[in-house]
């Protein structure tokens, strides 16, 4: 990562990946070479050309983590004016919620990608993925009120997670688990049926 004067800031991401890998917050991930020493993106095959034989194994995937697609891909290309009504943190990473979305984002991705440069070729496969992914999961990732709601563009700012209570214990077995609030209201409902029956 670079920042705004383009100095590098990787050092301060890998100490913090590293403390996260050493609390057993997140899992290691695999070594993979700076940007600039990447691998170009395949060409389009020519038209004609038959790789069934090739299809049989599962191709590789263009960015091997949702980070190097974050930093390659979505932060470069999909530029938005940050304000009240649109938000991001450079610590995408520490927002859960945005790294599932991100993910979803990145795997849908690579495989419209892989379909876009296909035999035969997919020339919709980028066009459909913006309309049915990038378009429905970038304004709640990005919104006032989404995962980085808390955060500003200089400052990161971690969010509690919502609260919880333990699950009731589950009913023997062969019998349905009906949550309380909805074994509360059956009852009502089957209370007013009865009194308005009677």
């Amino acid at each position: 990562m670079t920042t705004p004067d383009g100095g590098q800031r990787r050092d301060e991401f890998d100490d913090e990946t590293e403390e996260l890998v050493a609390r057993n917050l997140i899992e290691p991930l695999d070594e993979q070479p700076p940007p600039e020493q990447l691998p170009d993106l395949p060409p389009r095959p020519a038209a004609g050309h038959d790789d069934r034989d090739d299809q049989e194994e599962e191709p590789r995937p263009v960015f091997s983590a949702v980070e190097f697609w974050v930093e390659e891909i979505f932060a470069k290309t999909y530029i938005r004016d940050l304000g009240p009504e649109s938000r991001w943190c450079a610590r995408w990473w520490a927002h859960p919620e945005a790294v599932a979305r991100l993910f979803a984002l990145w795997s849908t991705w690579e495989r419209a990608y892989r379909r876009e440069h296909a035999v035969p070729a997919d020339d919709t496969a980028m066009a459909t993925w913006i309309r049915d992914y990038l378009d429905r999961l970038l304004p709640p990732l990005m919104s006032s009120r989404g995962p980085f709601a808390a955060c500003r563009p200089e400052e990161h700012i971690d969010q509690e997670p919502l609260a919880t209570e333990p699950t009731p214990p589950l009913p023997p077995r062969g019998q349905l688990w009906t949550p309380p609030a909805l074994a509360l209201d059956l009852t009502k409902t089957a209370a007013a049926q009865r009194s308005s029956q009677g």
